[in-house]
């Protein structure tokens, strides 16, 4: 007879503690909300620093490697602005692949170029 007391109890907490998790989650926006994760911003945000990049580094570099380190520096201080205006922050480290993911991807330098001048980017 107790332990079926225990029984129903943990099963009228796991009820209480499922209705107040639902509660939350649709406060907040549903489950994207209540993890703090968009999906559909990130893969916005993504498009949009793709094009940026894409367009930033044949505006400001000339294809020469050996200015390629100054062009990143000013693509990673244009990335990191830009994710912080969409409350996304990121440390430099983090986002170092990120956009050396970007530039080779889209063949906007040499791969091969585009790491060794990413290790000479503060």
């Amino acid at each position: 007879m107790n332990s079926l007391w225990i029984v129903a109890f943990i099963l009228f907490d796991v009820l209480v503690t499922a209705a107040v998790l639902l509660v939350v989650i649709r406060r907040r926006g549903g489950v994207a909300g209540a993890i703090g994760f968009d999906p559909k911003q990130a893969m916005g945000v993504s498009r949009e620093l793709e094009a940026d990049a894409e367009q930033y580094l044949r505006a400001n570099w000339s294809g020469d490697s050996t200015t390629l380190p100054q062009a990143l520096t000013g693509l990673l201080d244009r990335v990191e602005s830009k994710l912080a205006a969409e409350h996304l922050e990121l440390d430099r480290e983090r986002l170092k692949p990120i956009v050396l993911q970007i530039v080779t991807a889209k063949h906007l330098a040499d791969a091969r170029d585009a790491r060794e001048a990413m290790k000479k980017v503060a």
